[in-house]
């Protein structure tokens, strides 16, 4: 999905309710996946962006909660610290 570049390039998370009909989504994407809905947030080093982590939704619609939100942004800022460190180390 172009959500990915869009949550780097803000550094903030992306929830779309309903893939099939949000312009930000990739159609093709959408139906290989069956995504209906998805939460996409900055893969975080910091204040550097190095990439994104998106959770697909494939059996309803739904809307991501704000907890959801807070629980995958936590997750992705300890995998972006590990990259970071892992990416020193060589």
């Amino acid at each position: 999905p172009l959500c990915g570049p869009l949550s780097v390039s803000t550094k903030l998370p992306l929830i779309v309710d309903n893939a099939y009909e949000d312009p930000r989504t990739k159609t093709w994407l959408v139906r290989y996946y069956q995504a209906k809905s998805l939460l996409t947030v900055p893969l975080l080093a910091g204040d550097e962006a190095l990439g994104s982590v998106t959770i697909i939704e494939a059996r309803r619609f739904r809307h991501f909660n704000e907890d959801e939100v807070k629980l995958t942004q936590q997750l992705a800022s300890k995998a972006g610290q590990a990259l970071k460190r892992l990416e020193t180390q060589t």
